[in-house]
């Protein structure tokens, strides 16, 4: 499971992280987006490069879930064990990673009723609301988000308002997503 964690990071952030000295900015990555803070001897020890200390505490592990998208350890591990599931991966719903989406790609999330949330993807796991019918996410915020799997709980890491993170949200609590929709004509969707 550790390694797919830090496959998880890497994928998010866009490179591998190979060197201790990489730990450093990615600490503050980490951070910045979470709104609480990790140290890059916490984030050296997780990747390995500083054996001293043991594993991971769970404030860890839910500060780096939080990064990766989720509400804490416990539910990274879930979708962890969902994905794993082979009959699980073998119905029919549909799961989008971000860093499988094309830059302009244009989704449309399906839920609660006929409601809809419209996303243009920028790029590294941020896309920019084109239309929510949500308050707590507004037209023109950019959100972050790492995975959309239809019939789960939309898990945005953060909301960004005016320069501001409003921090994480989580659309459809309770009856998950009804259908997502790749618009843009040229996705690799």
């Amino acid at each position: 499971m550790a390694q797919r964690i830090k496959a998880l990071i890497e994928d998010k952030v866009g490179r591998k992280i190979r060197y201790p000295k990489d730990c450093d900015g990615l600490a503050k990555e980490i951070s910045f987006s979470v709104g609480t803070r990790i140290s890059a001897s916490t984030v050296k020890r997780l990747f390995g490069f500083n054996s001293n200390g043991g594993s991971p505490s769970m404030y860890t592990l839910d500060i780096v879930s939080q990064y990766l998208g989720f509400i804490d350890w416990d539910d990274l591990q879930l979708n962890l064990e969902l994905e794993d599931d082979s009959h699980f991966l073998s119905s029919d719903l549909l799961s989008i990673r971000s860093s499988d989406i094309k830059i302009g790609t244009i989704l449309e999330i399906g839920y609660a009723k006929g409601r809809k949330l419209e996303l243009k993807f920028l790029g590294n796991c941020c896309f920019q609301v084109l239309n929510s019918e949500k308050r707590e996410i507004r037209k023109n915020d950019s959100v972050e988000i790492f995975l959309i799997w239809e019939k789960f709980p939309l898990f945005v890491s953060s909301v960004i308002r005016e320069g501001r993170n409003l921090g994480a949200f989580i659309l459809e609590k309770r009856n998950g997503i009804d259908y997502i929709i790749a618009n843009e004509a040229n996705s690799n969707l």
